[in-house]
């Protein structure tokens, strides 16, 4: 994991982005090893206090919401944030560059239980209600005159078939795991986690960056790395991939 961190801090370094995206399982399990903690505490600390770049993560369905997010409001004010649990009005985070303002908007991975009962809305039963009613509350007061990002961590998809892996642990036992890809129509980019491949979904408007590492067999293939999102004055999207090399 540090061989591997220590390439993408070096990238960073490099490409000097306005911000830096982590969309979820940031751990692997809700309670992560000490050595995991310190080592993430490192690589963060190296990006958002000696380069001054802002960090946005949010949890994944690996991560525990309430460890993630303890302390969030201190590291806002050193442009670390981490939102961990979902909450009823979405978190945006608005970053400029030479062109004006980018929204960003955080949205954690959650149960679809936890959605119906936030909203009170008895009908959202799964994955796929519950992305729908969150994005289109958040698009009634979407400024579209901005561009804006949306950060989540779930399985969505189009009607192309996308690459999955053994090491992805499912997001619902016998019920809808997937949010429609149309959902999203009304953001510029999706950052999306989950899938271990780097993959777009359909358009290069919605992506995978994949994980940093190979975590089963079922991975041999891919070819790991980090997704360079560029964004013009009106919103359109360049995609550049960076590899990383391991060890093994």
């Amino acid at each position: 994991q540090e061989y591997i961190l220590t390439q993408f801090v070096k990238i960073v370094e490099e490409e000097k982005p306005h911000g830096v995206i982590i969309a979820g399982d940031i751990y692997d399990r809700s309670v992560a090893p000490i050595e995991a903690v310190e080592l993430l505490d490192r690589v963060l600390g190296r990006i958002v206090l000696d380069m001054e770049i802002p960090i946005l993560a949010v949890s994944g369905n690996h991560d525990s919401p309430e460890r993630l997010s303890f302390g969030s409001g201190i590291m806002r004010s050193n442009n670390l944030y981490i939102e961990g649990i979902f909450k009823k009005d979405i978190n945006k985070i608005v970053l400029g560059d030479e062109h004006g303002a980018v929204n960003f908007y955080m949205l954690p991975y959650t149960d679809p239980a936890v959605v119906r009962n936030v909203y009170e809305d008895g009908s959202i039963r799964n994955h796929n209600q519950a992305m729908k009613a969150i994005t289109e509350r958040i698009s009634s007061s979407l400024n579209r005159n901005e561009r804006n990002i949306m950060i989540t961590h779930g399985y969505v998809r189009g009607a192309e078939e996308l690459e999955s892996s053994d090491s992805e642990r499912p997001l619902s036992i016998g019920g809808t795991d997937y949010a429609d890809l149309e959902h999203f129509k009304d953001f510029n980019y999706v950052a999306l986690g989950h899938l271990h491949s780097p993959q777009k979904v359909e358009s290069k408007k919605v992506r995978y960056s994949g994980s940093l590492l190979k975590y089963s067999f079922s991975e041999v293939k891919q070819k790991k790395s980090v997704t360079i999102v560029n964004i013009d004055s009106k919103g359109d999207i360049t995609i550049e991939e960076r590899k990383l090399k391991p060890r093994r």
